[in-house]
């Protein structure tokens, strides 16, 4: 914890001093929090998950940020911050819980938050799919009212 301390006062005097302005400073605090995950063990315990979460989050936001920063390169489309975000949280079921998961809900939990961001990325980006904007939104209400069903 000594050494968290140390490398959020390094980082906070280096951003009011103008080293670390703009984007930098999510790729360092990513780098910083990845660096714990690997530093703590990795999947050797399941608790170590909480370093990562953090790393992979800041990395999605830091691409989604600097990707409109910069002119004339590949700019993801609008509300692409969500898309990241689910891929977050994919890495996460990828890179440790898949593997040092305990039981399912353990294992499979960050598909959940993949999942909802997903579906938000497609619903707040009408233009992704085109013409089949109407499809996905009227199957949608068909899935929500199938499930609302009375049971027999």
């Amino acid at each position: 914890m000594g050494f968290l301390l140390i490398a959020l006062g390094v980082l906070a005097l280096a951003g009011q001093l103008g080293f670390l302005e703009g984007v930098g400073i999510l790729y360092i605090l990513s780098l910083a929090f990845l660096g714990l995950y690997v530093f703590v063990g990795g999947r050797s315990q399941y608790g170590n998950v909480g370093w990562l979460i953090p790393g992979l989050v800041l990395l999605a936001v830091g691409i989604a940020v600097h990707s409109e920063d910069i002119p004339g390169r590949i700019q993801l489309p609008e509300g692409s911050i969500l898309f990241l975000m689910a891929a977050a949280f994919f890495a996460v079921y990828l890179i440790h819980t898949r593997i040092t998961g305990f039981d399912w809900p353990s294992r499979h939990w960050p598909l959940f938050p993949a999942s909802i961001l997903l579906l938000a990325g497609f619903i707040n980006n009408p233009s992704f799919f085109g013409n089949f904007t109407y499809v996905i939104a009227a199957t949608l209400i068909l899935g929500g009212l199938y499930l609302m069903r009375p049971s027999p």
